[in-house]
């Protein structure tokens, strides 16, 4: 038996709208993966290149795609990510492309893995789910085909999955913190000004283990990990559920004068700020699931951060030409009718409307 993916109802009724429109579309999967079943929460169309056919012939560059995952990774809060690849296509179209979209299903989703990936100890579960799912609609029929591959192996076989449509966004849990950083006075190396983010990312390394292994609170109480949010979330005699939840973290104070080392450096950089963590899972996750779910959100939102600063240097910007700066702020908007929200990253001297 394959993996159980659900589709949340208003993404099937995107599909509808898609399949009236009689023209081809190649997009992103965004949801939820874990060991029991899929989540799929809305879909995310790749803009067409210029250079693109407008023809009945789908037509997908590669690295066009890749860039365009990337970036929604970078706008997707904890709990969500990239689940797999979706296609809308009539039939002789659909047929021509399948060797092409098996590779855009390694391509795209492995980049998403890599892109804010710092091995710290921030995966989302113990056990790496490496299966993505490969949607296919066929514009002819109406017919859902509905596969899933094993990413972490490049010769794996496509898969049957059990797709069920529900509605599921308005029963997700939504967990919210704030993440201090004023501890990190960074040494960035020549080869940063070249667009080399690694330099900048080791440094971060210590904060994020203590990250990792830190210790939380949950609503302001001491939780277990293995508790169910759900039940937690009960308010005592009332009968309602409580769907947003504050989580505090505290880091173990690990830095000592040892750290420091000496490198050649183009200037420095003192990274000060607060980071607001957002993070959405579903109402069967346990508490430990939840709050892994906002660290992998606080990982990914500082990296994305800090790959802005090293962008705007390598490109001529002279944010980072001397003194203390902030963060760029993160502005969040709704996606899904609201039920979740998705964030760009803007600058003080930017406008902050998405």
């Amino acid at each position: 038996m394959g993996r159980s993916v659900l589709l949340e109802d208003q993404a099937q009724k995107r599909i509808h709208s898609l399949i009236e429109k009689g023209t081809w579309e190649f997009g992103l999967l965004i949801g939820h993966l874990t060991a029991r079943r899929d989540y799929v929460a809305c879909l995310i169309p790749t803009p067409q290149d210029e250079n693109e056919s407008d023809g009945g012939k789908i037509a997908v560059d590669d690295k066009w795609a890749i860039e365009h995952a990337k970036q929604v990774m970078r706008m997707l809060p904890g709990g969500l990510t990239v689940v797999g690849v979706y296609v809308v296509a009539a039939p002789d179209a659909a047929r021509a492309f399948q060797a092409q979209l098996r590779q855009l299903v390694f391509n795209t989703c492995r980049a998403c893995d890599r892109a804010y990936e710092l091995k710290v100890g921030c995966e989302m579960t113990e056990e790496k789910i490496s299966d993505r799912i490969v949607l296919q609609i066929c514009s002819s029929t109406r017919k859902n085909t509905c596969r899933t591959l094993d990413i972490s192996d490049q010769k794996s076989t496509a898969r049957p999955a059990e797709l069920k449509i529900q509605s599921f966004l308005s029963k997700w849990h939504r967990l919210f913190c704030s993440f201090y950083v004023d501890n990190q006075s960074i040494a960035l190396e020549k080869d940063v000004l070249k667009g080399n983010v690694g330099a900048l990312y080791g440094n971060l390394r210590q904060r994020l283990e203590s990250l990792s292994n830190s210790l939380f609170l949950f609503d302001g109480e001491r939780k277990s990990s293995d508790d169910l949010i759900e039940k937690s979330g009960h308010h005592k005699g009332k009968g309602t559920e409580k769907k947003e939840h504050e989580v505090n973290f505290f880091l173990p104070q690990t830095f000592t004068e040892t750290s420091f080392k000496s490198v050649e450096a183009s200037f420095l950089v003192h990274l000060q700020g607060s980071i607001h963590g957002c993070a959405y899972v579903h109402n069967k996750a346990t508490i430990g699931e939840a709050v892994q779910a906002l660290r992998e959100d606080l990982t990914r939102s500082l990296l994305a951060r800090c790959q802005l600063l090293v962008e705007d240097v390598r490109d001529g910007g002279t944010r980072l030409a001397g003194g203390r700066h902030g963060f760029p702020r993160r502005i969040f908007a709704p996606l899904c009718q609201g039920f979740l929200s998705a964030c760009d990253y803007a600058f003080r001297d930017e406008s902050d409307k998405f």
